[in-house]
């Protein structure tokens, strides 16, 4: 199991968490919830942004943006099961970054 926190969690363009937790087991998305209901200490610090998505494989262009990325990752009809962490990009942004910026986040086997 890992447990990673970010300053911001997508699960969906409606429910987005502010400085929240996402607790991996395998490759799969456990549970999710704000940092103040976080007791264990054994949290890792990402930053960022992490979206939470149903979506396995993602064939994305070499640029892309927010906008693409919250269409191409977030659903509201099905459970997130994949989560994918973002970093250095502002939340506020329109402009097109590297696509291989976006990395799958995994269970680190601890």
């Amino acid at each position: 199991m890992r447990r990673v926190a970010a300053k911001w969690v997508y699960r969906s363009e409606e429910r987005l968490l502010d400085n929240a937790v996402v607790v991996l087991t395998d490759d799969y998305v456990g549970n999710y919830y704000p940092i103040e209901d976080d007791d264990m200490p054994s949290t890792e610090w990402l930053g960022g942004i992490i979206f939470l998505s149903s979506e396995e494989e993602l064939d994305l262009p070499g640029f892309v943006t927010l906008d693409d990325l919250k269409c191409l990752l977030l659903n509201d009809e099905y459970t997130p099961r994949y989560a994918y962490h973002l970093n250095g990009i502002d939340m506020e942004s329109k402009e097109a970054f590297p696509s291989h910026l976006l990395v799958r986040l995994e269970d680190d086997g601890d």
